[in-house]
């Protein structure tokens, strides 16, 4: 739903995660309206704010991007790409499928190595600035990396006009206004600031002044947000595969009128469904108006409380009982249901007694397990667990 896209993407629970005060007031309530000017002859892109960005990237502005740390616990690489996504869906209000999600580099100065930086991005502001820039094949970074990472208790702070980027020590970030940065710095413990650019507000005490960097460093370069389902694909198909192409098309373009005759009833249906929808809507006094999914949405969410996501404690809690088994137990596949509060998790074991063992850890974990039947084969056993949180 692009009316959904086109709306307000505002943060939940980022408050539990990093300056409780400062990360909600310093993102905007739009994060899909883009502002940025053409490319010059592939150069590098120079945004609004004036921050140049590295040759052939983009700055995407930070207003637009939750810019946080999570902690996870220790698994694969590939584990952790899927983890990611339910663990940043309880702090935002749009659904997954809207949102983009990227995994960037374990945080700076973690001795633990457990909490990683990440980016949350609608689509809706990914479609836009790459189709503000068709032409640069490049990376695209929140513009808040053009800052250096401060040392432990400072704030890098970069100013230009109205617009004022805040860098943290763990290397996440936010935007914030002139009128804004005072509450917001109190809130964070009152740490040192090092600034760049224009001057801040009397009330906030620099404790030093430097210059942008020429770039970010190799960290940050290789956090783009460019990936998955946005990476820069292939210059196009060969001119012999093209001419194919349109001889398929062509000759399928008749398959496709008759089903547009088909989408158009089915369109007549559906207003035909809405109409019936909002009036019964209204007939129990609910808002009907804009988009109908919207107005459904409302009127569920009406009648029943806020939930709360139990994927990081379950995920913990699991990996944390399966620990005496590293190197015997792997964890294959994970999936997480918000709508059961349940962790499914694939194991793969030399044998059926090392899975005895794993689902034997979980009830002395206080979770609940919903085993799946075993199968041998090739040397290995194999079983999918449910998990839950026994209830009090």
């Amino acid at each position: 739903m692009r009316d959904r896209d086109n709306g307000a993407f505002k943060m939940r629970s980022a408050l539990r995660i990093l300056m409780p005060t400062a990360r909600a007031a310093a993102q905007k309530d739009d994060l899909n309206d883009i502002e940025t000017g053409p490319i010059n002859g592939g150069s590098p892109a120079v945004a609004e704010t004036g921050l140049q960005a590295p040759d052939r990237a983009v700055y995407l502005e930070t207003e637009k991007v939750l810019l946080i740390n999570l902690s996870l616990p220790k698994m694969t690489a590939a584990l952790r790409r899927t983890a990611v996504a339910f663990a940043v869906e309880d702090l935002i209000a749009q659904p997954l499928d809207q949102v983009h999600v990227v995994l960037g580099p374990q945080s700076r100065g973690d001795v633990t190595a457990s909490s990683w930086l990440v980016a949350v991005v609608s689509n809706a502001a990914m479609e836009d600035i790459i189709a503000a820039y068709p032409d640069t094949d490049g990376a695209i970074f929140p513009d808040v990396m053009a800052l250096l990472v401060p040392d432990a208790l400072h704030w890098s702070v970069f100013r230009q006009g109205p617009r004022i980027l805040v860098r943290l020590p763990d290397a996440s970030g936010f935007a914030t206004t002139p009128e804004l940065l005072s509450t917001l710095w109190v809130a964070g413990g009152s740490p040192q600031i090092v600034s760049s650019g224009d001057d801040l507000p009397p009330a906030i005490r620099v404790a030093a002044r430097s210059v942008l960097p020429l770039a970010p460093d190799a960290v940050d370069m290789a956090f783009n947000l460019r990936t998955g389902r946005f990476a820069r694909r292939g210059s196009g198909l060969p001119k012999g595969a093209r001419a194919v192409c349109i001889i398929l098309a062509v000759a399928v373009l008749g398959h496709l009128m008759l089903l547009g005759l088909d989408v158009f009833a089915l369109d007549r249906i559906a207003a035909t469904r809405a109409a019936s929808l909002r009036s019964a809507l209204e007939e129990k006094g609910q808002d009907s108006t804009g988009d109908i999914d919207d107005a459904l949405t409302r009127a569920l969410a009406s009648g029943q409380p806020a939930t709360s996501s139990d994927f990081l404690p379950l995920l913990t809690q699991a990996f944390a009982a399966l620990a005496a088994q590293t190197g015997q137990v792997q964890v294959k596949d994970l999936r997480f249901s918000l709508v059961q509060n349940s962790l499914t998790l694939a194991l793969e074991a030399p044998d059926l007694a090392a899975l005895q063992t794993a689902e034997a850890a979980f009830v002395e974990a206080n979770l609940e397990v919903d085993s799946g039947a075993a199968t041998t084969g090739n040397g290995a056993a194999e079983a999918v667990m449910t998990l839950r949180k026994v209830a009090p």
